[in-house]
């Protein structure tokens, strides 16, 4: 949505999106596969849920709002086949624009994989959950020096890591705790971790909800 408006409509734009954000619905997603559902995804599809509806859902949204991008876009992919990290940017045209985003969020085995060029795309976040370095390298680009660059972001949960009292944990609430401090962790990894490779970027807020949030854990804007 962001990218659908000119510098200077970042009003408009966020007034869509919220609008958006609010209104989506599930079906507008994914939906069951026919009868017997989940099963006939498990027994006979490559996931339990058909998630084509987003690329409709993608296709109309950049329709009704001009379908031109005016802003650099990067976004990303993993190649199933290969394993390799592939952050597509603007270049693949606002056509191509529905598939891959749709190829963002296709969890594996949650939704389906997008078939393009003859490669099968999935989730990034199999290998990198922010695509920050894909955000970056547009904007070195356009600039020499990693000190224009600015770099905000949104989360979309409150990522805090709540405390517990586990001194009557049995065996299984320990390793749930456990997990959940691995997961914390993990999430701030890639982060710290990019924050590391480009020490030179202006790294300015992080922006996140008072509570959750049915969506993805982080979303990077990358500005000058």
């Amino acid at each position: 949505m962001i990218v659908l408006h000119k510098h200077g409509d970042e009003k408009e734009a966020a007034s869509k999106l919220t609008n958006l954000w609010r209104t989506i619905e599930s079906k507008d997603i994914f939906v069951h596969w026919p009868f017997p559902g989940i099963l006939q995804g498990f027994l006979h599809k490559s996931s339990f849920f058909d998630s084509r509806p987003e690329i409709e859902l993608v296709t109309k949204t950049l329709k009704r709002n001009g379908n031109k991008l005016h802003r650099g876009i990067t976004i990303g992919v993993v190649d199933a086949e290969t394993g390799k990290f592939h952050a597509v940017n603007q270049d693949i045209g606002v056509q191509k624009i529905p598939l891959y985003i749709t190829a963002s969020s296709a969890v594996p085995g949650l939704f389906i994989p997008i078939v393009e060029n003859n490669h099968t795309y999935i989730d990034g976040f199999t290998v990198d959950n922010l695509n920050l370095r894909g955000g970056i390298r547009e904007c070195q680009k356009l600039v020499g020096d990693d000190s224009r660059i600015i770099v905000d972001m949104i989360l979309s949960n409150p990522f805090k890591l709540p405390k517990r009292d586990i001194e009557n944990y049995t065996t299984l609430g320990v390793y749930q705790r456990a997990e959940e401090l691995r997961a914390y962790n993990k999430k701030w990894f890639f982060l710290i971790d990019v924050k590391r490779t480009y020490p030179k970027i202006n790294w300015r807020y992080i922006v996140r909800p008072s509570k959750p949030l049915p969506n993805w854990p982080l979303i990077p804007l990358v500005l000058l």
